[in-house]
This record gives C-alpha cells, sequence and structure tokens, in this order.
C-alpha cells in the first residue's frame, strides 16, 4: 500500500513540474525571446536523477519493496545522459 501512495506522489510530483515547464516554454515562446537548450545542465540533471534511482532502488531492495519502481527514473536519467553528452560540443 505504501508503495502505490510513493508512486502517486512521485507521479504528481513529474506531472506538475511538466505543466509547469510547459507553461513557462509557452510563455517565453510568445514573448519572442529565444529558448537555448544547456545540454551541460541536461547532462549534470542525468547523472543526478541516474544517482537518485539506484538509491531509491537500494532503498526500496531493503525496505522489500518492488525496487522496480526506480526504474522509469533510471531510463529517464539515462535519457538524459545521452541527449546531453551526444551534444557535449554545446556545452560552452
Amino acid at each position: 500500500m505504501t508503495i502505490v501512495i510513493l508512486i502517486s506522489i512521485i507521479l504528481a510530483i513529474v506531472i506538475l513540474t511538466g505543466i509547469v515547464m510547459f507553461s513557462l516554454a509557452r510563455k517565453r515562446e510568445k514573448e519572442g525571446k529565444s529558448v537555448k537548450t544547456s545540454y551541460h545542465a541536461l547532462y549534470n540533471f542525468g547523472k543526478f536523477i541516474v544517482s537518485f534511482s539506484v538509491v531509491i532502488m537500494v532503498v526500496f531492495f531493503g525496505l522489500q519493496i518492488p525496487f522496480y519502481a526506480g526504474l522509469p527514473l533510471l531510463a529517464l536519467g539515462l535519457l538524459y545522459l545521452a541527449v546531453g553528452w551526444a551534444n557535449r560540443e554545446k556545452w560552452y
């Protein structure tokens, strides 16, 4: 039961963050300001997400909660790492 609550909270945070980021991007687009992607920040965020998901999976495994709940975060972190690394010539 606690896993359902924890996954629901994490999912709600991810969805709310996505909505806020989408609305901010729309606002900047309407104002005519160009948005430049920081691939270095994306890479660093990917490193953080990967390490965070590994910690979550270890803690869940220790608490005998299905540890695969951290796999979506791991996949997201690996995706961010790949995109940031592929565009490393645009970091600075």
